[in-house]
């Protein structure tokens, strides 16, 4: 019998294996939460990620003004659902426990963005996120014109003034926006980035048993970074596992061909070898 924790690696996988166009945010940010939740019957946030969908469906549509799609998302999150956002603060945007967003209708710019993204995808809006540096900002198009809305804040659409202040508090007064800050990326990168910060959160505070977790999911979401087979075999090798680290390496060289970072994966392999008992 299948373990839990297979069950949500195989839906994630079969999430993952979807295109970007149709790579459905809310089921993959529910899937990635549930592996801190085990035993949590999925069935009942998904019900409700539905209940989500149709209502926006019902109140808006991408043919109507962005200002108008804006107030119609604000009506279904935050009066219809009762979302509201902690304290905000720059610093907790990788806050992403779906779960515990959807219990306790309170989340950061992570859940509550994924969470309008969500909504506004199920009637078609053109909404992306942005390529802003620690943060989840979210753009919203149609009919010509453009807004960027911070999820925590939705009452109010940001400019390049915002966006410059923001930028100085993340990185300092020296740090200027330019053109990549208003790029797009997908909501599969998007997720990538988020969870990628939990990792490097983690191997910070020395948990490597989290960190590979984390790696795990990583994996499956976005198998074709070898960034992400490599850090599995140094933190398996770290905690002395290292015929383990090997069968993995061995096991993704063989079952795959990366386009990029193969040399830097056989030359750990050479190392671990050297050291296998």
């Amino acid at each position: 019998m299948r373990s839990k924790r297979a069950v949500i690696l195989e839906q994630l996988q079969a999430v993952s294996l979807t295109d970007d166009a149709s790579f459905d945010i809310g089921e993959a940010a529910l899937l990635l939460a549930a592996f801190d939740h085990p035993g949590t019957a999925l069935a009942p946030y998904r019900t409700h990620l539905s209940a989500l969908a149709d209502d926006a469906r019902h109140a808006t549509t991408r043919l109507a003004s962005v200002g108008v799609q804006v107030m119609a998302l604000q009506r279904v999150l935050l009066t219809r659902h009762g979302y509201s956002a902690g304290e905000a603060d720059p610093a907790s945007w990788g806050d992403v426990d779906l779960i515990d967003t959807i219990d306790r209708r309170q989340g950061q710019a992570a859940t509550l963005g994924i969470l309008y993204v969500h909504a506004a995808r199920a009637y078609g809006a053109a909404i992306e996120v942005l390529n802003f540096p620690q943060s989840f900002l979210v753009r919203l198009t149609a009919r010509g014109q453009r807004v960027i809305i911070d999820p925590v804040d939705v009452r109010r659409t940001l400019d390049a003034g915002d966006l410059r202040r923001r930028l100085k508090l993340l990185q300092g007064q020296a740090a200027e926006v330019n053109a990549a800050h208003y790029e797009a990326i997908s909501d599969r990168e998007a997720l990538f980035r988020l969870y990628n910060g939990l990792k490097i959160s983690a191997i910070a505070a020395g948990t490597l048993p989290r960190a590979l977790d984390i790696l795990e999911a990583l994996r499956v979401l976005v198998p074709a970074r070898s960034e992400l087979w490599w850090e599995t075999g140094v933190l398996l090798s770290r905690l002395g596992n290292v015929s383990t680290a090997i069968s993995t390496l061995e096991a993704y060289l063989s079952a795959a061909a990366p386009a990029s970072g193969r040399d830097q994966i056989e030359d750990l392999l050479k190392r671990l070898r050297a050291r296998a008992p």
